[in-house]
């Protein structure tokens, strides 16, 4: 499989394909508080999204360097 059907299969599994390119996702120095408000979501699934992404910000590295 190729990176860029990858990166588009990650994106679109989290429902993520209209998003922006930003870069920075967060501001430094920014204090994070819990939100028990929020739906909870499976430790699974966060766990695949956050590899996903991780995985496509080092692909995206690697290619803007060559």
């Amino acid at each position: 499989m190729n990176q860029e059907k990858f990166a588009k299969e990650i994106l679109k599994k989290f429902k993520m394909e209209d998003c922006a390119k930003v870069n920075a996702l967060i501001e430094c120095g920014l204090k994070l508080s819990k939100n028990d408000e929020r739906e909870k979501i499976n430790s699974t699934t966060f766990k695949s999204l956050v590899e996903g992404l991780r995985y496509l910000n080092e692909l995206i590295q690697i290619f803007s360097l060559k």
